[in-house]
């Protein structure tokens, strides 16, 4: 039997289908996904926004990102495609609350103001709201079919719940074996990590190491070219790329590229889709670094590595998820501790496991605290700051890009996030706004 191919819709983007079968699916939580279609024209198109209207009026960098500004982007590219604005049918979705609940939750209600944005200008544009389900407290995967032109709003997780197997509890041997086996991180990337620790560095000896290495400079090309940091300009050469980027941009591509490598041991534990694990990663970073130049605290290339790296203990037990999948799914429905969740089914954690990896591997002390900490708050580390830090990009991400892993993390702590970073509470939609919509790989 033939299967539509099935296509991603993240955050602050729309895909749009003009008689063409495929399915569009996004993942919500607090964000909200709106599908609209006109199956008489046989258009649609699939729509998923952070925000209910830009934290700014002066500046709107992303318009996609917030109803107020990407719902008529969205109905005109519809139009354009040969919809129908009076036969357009919608559906739509998120706009949740993610238990446990902060107090932050409740009083910026960015879900609820959002899915109230976009219902007052479906209303305003007369299109009817076929099916929705929004509010509440769950994380749910819209799905617009555009061959039946059917939509779907399911919980987030799997075509098909598995049923709960008794898994076996991989042994502290099994764990000890699975990291010694682990391809080392490649030297190059342990060299730039420690160099861009201090800031202070020769980008050219860099360049001259990627040069020698074609894959790696096969892949620096590839993301130097991509979406997130092409701006038109086709960037032919490791030298091309060095001017035209800047050392600080040019050394984090480069670890990027490493990185993914690297990530690539990861098939289909953590990832709830192709190369999840690392897009989360990489998406951190990209928030991690824009909280960092806001307030100043961290070095923002540091920061960057950090995020990258935060989950880099879940590479070793990403091959343990995969025996134990219905199980691990049946508990994250019943609990939001995810390191106790990890402990009861492996008797260990990431964080456990990254910091061996990172003192194996002679990491730099602030990314070894990150990775070791950035699920506990107020563990003793001379790099709290940092810590923080990450744990609220890691929360971000979790929120507002759901669907990229299994276990997004919701903290009930990120009002205590913000004041330890000097970030008003009523300046959060600002930190929202920092979330990247676009990052390598998806």
């Amino acid at each position: 039997m033939f299967r539509l191919q099935r296509h991603h819709v993240s955050a602050g983007t729309f895909i749009i289908s003009e008689h063409q079968p495929m399915i569009l699916e996004a993942y919500l939580s607090s964000c909200v996904g709106i599908a609209l279609y006109d199956p008489q024209q046989e258009v649609g198109g699939l729509l998923h926004v952070l925000l209910p209207e830009p934290p700014s009026k002066e500046r709107v960098e992303d318009e996609l990102k917030y109803a107020s500004t990407a719902l008529p982007v969205f109905l005109r590219a519809l139009a354009q495609a040969g919809a129908s604005r009076q036969d357009l049918q919608a559906c739509v979705a998120g706009g949740a609350l993610v238990r446990p609940l902060a107090e932050m939750d409740l009083s910026l209600n960015i879900g609820g103001r959002t899915e109230a944005a976009v219902r007052q200008f479906l209303s305003d544009e007369g299109i009817p709201v076929n099916k929705a389900e929004t509010s509440g407290y769950f994380t749910c995967r819209l799905s617009l079919d555009t061959q039946q032109w059917e939509t779907t709003i399911d919980p987030t997780g799997f075509d098909d719940p598995p049923a709960e197997t008794l898994a076996q509890q991989p042994t502290a041997r099994d764990i000890q074996a699975a990291i010694d086996a682990l391809q080392p991180i490649p030297q190059m990337a342990l060299e730039i990590l420690n160099i861009m620790e201090s800031e202070t560095y020769d980008i050219q000896e860099i360049a001259d190491r990627v040069r020698q290495d074609q894959v790696i400079a096969a892949r620096t090309l590839q993301l130097c070219n991509s979406s997130l940091y092409n701006r038109g300009r086709r960037i032919e050469s490791v030298d091309h790329a060095l001017v035209m980027l800047g050392r600080n941009l040019f050394a984090k591509l480069v670890i990027s590229a490493l990185i993914e490598d690297f990530f690539s041991h990861c098939i289909m534990g953590y990832s709830l889709c192709k190369g999840g694990l690392f897009s989360h990663s990489l998406g951190t970073a990209l928030a991690a670094e824009r909280i960092a130049q806001l307030t100043g605290h961290v070095a923002p290339s540091v920061a960057y590595s950090a995020g990258l790296l935060h989950d880099i203990g879940k590479v070793v037990l990403d091959q343990f998820v995969a025996s134990a999948l219905p199980l691990f799914y049946r508990r994250l429905q019943q609990q939001n501790d995810f390191l106790a969740l990890e402990q009861e089914i492996f008797g260990t954690d990431h964080a456990q496991v990254g910091l061996e990896l990172a003192r194996r591997w002679s990491f730099p002390a602030s990314l070894t605290d990150v990775i070791a900490f950035h699920h506990q708050l107020e563990a003793p580390t001379d790099s709290a700051l940092l810590v923080i830090l990450i744990h609220l990009a890691d929360n971000l991400m979790s929120s507002f890009h759901a669907g990229l892993k299994l276990g997004g993390q919701h903290s009930t702590r990120l009002g205590w996030c913000l004041g330890k970073l000097g970030i008003a509470l009523s300046d959060f939609p600002r930190i929202v706004d920092l979330v990247p919509t676009q990052f390598w790989g998806v």
